[in-house]
């Protein structure tokens, strides 16, 4: 069966379509994932075909499965590195009603960064080096490999953990003598 679909008139008749693992290739293909990304999606199984199948049957006016579709990101490089893509993703956390003083912790899974804010959580693919390089020193300290916590909102350290807003964090024992510093605790 056909990998993707044009644009229905309203009135037409919807032919369900079944997608198979080389229609997710085509599709990463078509919207310019770089390899990293396709990477995670094929080993994590993110995009199962059933899931799709599923999605872009009932709901084909939103699909991104059709091939006039828009490609997610800009051609030929990844719009969100650098101080310009930092630049972008303050603007998106901002269009959420978020600021960098909003954020309590930044927790990293492999290539997946979730920022916690006095708000909500957000995730998305990206790296905690990326963040550490960006955040201010003064405000943001690296706790954990894979830890940055506001200083803001550091309610106690006891032991190997530091207690940020009610969030229980480990310490890693190379980050533990520079936090205790920047804190004035040594």
């Amino acid at each position: 069966m056909s990998t993707f679909t044009e644009t229905l008139p309203k009135n037409a008749t919807i032919d369900l379509v079944k997608f198979q693992q080389s229609d997710v290739e085509t599709l990463m293909d078509h919207h310019d994932l770089n390899e990293d990304a396709k990477y995670i999606i094929r080993t994590e199984s993110l995009l199962p075909t059933t899931l799709l199948s599923r999605l872009h049957n009932n709901f084909p006016q939103h699909s991104l499965l059709k091939i006039n579709a828009s490609p997610i990101f800009s051609k030929g490089k990844n719009k969100y590195t650098g101080l310009s893509g930092f630049r972008m993703i303050c603007e998106i956390l901002e269009q959420h009603g978020i600021v960098l003083s909003d954020i309590i912790f930044l927790e990293s899974d492999r290539n997946y960064i979730t920022v916690v804010t006095t708000k909500q959580k957000l995730s998305y693919i990206d790296s905690l080096k990326n963040w550490r390089q960006k955040l201010s020193e003064h405000q943001f300290i690296q706790v954990h490999k894979s830890f940055i916590v506001n200083r803001t909102y550091v309610d106690k350290i006891s032991g190997n953990e530091i207690y940020v807003n009610t969030n229980r964090i480990p310490i890693g024992r190379t980050f533990k003598q520079e936090l205790l510093k920047q804190l004035k605790i040594i």
